[in-house]
């Protein structure tokens, strides 16, 4: 089992951000499970982090929901 060393369970080093960073970011993550075709894509993007946040803000503004 792998050791974090900050904060409870070490979600301080776990969830740090990656990418251009423009936003504050919430102090907690959002998890969410996948099917699994769409899980092995978003594992192999090199950028997961950002490209997930990106696809949120996508649908976010194309349902209405952000500016």
């Amino acid at each position: 089992m792998p050791n974090y060393d900050a904060g409870k369970n070490g979600v301080q080093t776990r969830f740090k951000p990656q990418g251009e960073i423009t936003e504050p970011l919430a102090k907690k993550p959002i998890n969410t499970t996948h099917y699994v075709r769409v899980d092995g894509v978003l594992r192999s993007l090199p950028n997961r982090q950002e490209k997930i946040r990106e696809y949120v803000l996508e649908g976010l503004r194309r349902d209405g929901l952000l500016d």
